[in-house]
């Protein structure tokens, strides 16, 4: 069975995401929004094993200070591994969120930028808790700063020789919207490599993550999901809706 793992997107120190509730719990779950480390106990209640951060800001190279603040909060709060994916700084800054608890950081342009400092961080904290985010659009890897250009089964042998064990990989093309994966390009990087393979941001139904767990085992283990599971679009999430508005009526 492939992990489902809640994304919470962070801007400003606030999820990204707002819950889809019954009626009269909206202000519950912008409560939720508003404090993110309230939502992840949320996913938690509700049987998450992992919860995944993207530091938005970073990532469109503004003021991250706040989603940095709120991912350490959020992961001395949980009993379950917390995930980071954004722009990092520098290698000390790497050290620093893995030597205050965060279980996994997610590499982007710092694995084509900071090549030595990768390969440091994998030799110190090993490579489950380094992993590396595989932005794939037209077989091409887009990179935020950096001018290299890989096509995708060339970059994943650049991670390969570093010691990666994990790639977080997204199709830039079907992200956000109701597609769903691409079969045949998963497939293709499934079996060109031995890595664990997370997908990311473009499950949308219980019918796409049903048809991927037939990859399971040539590596692909695991799925992030943020809108639709705000949306609750997968079995059960209406009997938490449900639970949850009862509890707030009664409080």
């Amino acid at each position: 069975m492939l992990l489902v793992i809640p994304a919470v997107s962070m801007h400003d120190g606030k999820c990204h995401f707002l819950v889809k509730g019954e009626r009269g719990t909206k202000e519950m779950y912008l409560k939720y929004s508003d404090k993110p480390e309230l939502l992840c106990k949320l996913w938690r209640r509700e049987n998450a094993k992992t919860i995944h951060i993207t530091d938005f800001d970073s990532l469109k190279n503004e003021d991250n200070k706040l989603n940095i603040e709120k991912a350490v909060e959020i992961s001395d709060s949980l009993d379950i591994p917390v995930q980071l994916l954004s722009e990092f700084k520098s290698i000390e800054n790497c050290f620093m969120l893995l030597d205050r608890g965060i279980y996994r950081l997610i590499l982007y342009d710092f694995a084509v930028n900071h090549q030595e400092d990768t390969r440091e961080l994998l030799k110190y904290y090993t490579s489950s808790h380094i992993a590396f985010f595989v932005n794939v659009l037209n077989g091409k890897i887009r990179f935020l700063k950096s001018p290299q250009i890989f096509t995708d089964n060339d970059y994943i042998d650049y991670l390969l020789e570093l010691g990666a064990s994990r790639i977080i990989f997204r199709d830039e093309a079907r992200f956000g919207t109701t597609e769903g994966p691409d079969m045949a390009a998963i497939e293709r990087i499934c079996n060109s490599t031995n890595l664990k393979i997370t997908i990311y941001g473009t499950v949308t139904n219980p019918q796409q993550l049903w048809e991927l767990q037939k990859y399971e085992s040539l590596g692909l283990d695991s799925v992030i999901i943020d809108k639709p599971l705000y949306q609750n679009a997968f079995p059960c999430q209406k009997i938490w809706r449900l639970i949850e508005a009862e509890l707030e009526e009664g409080s």
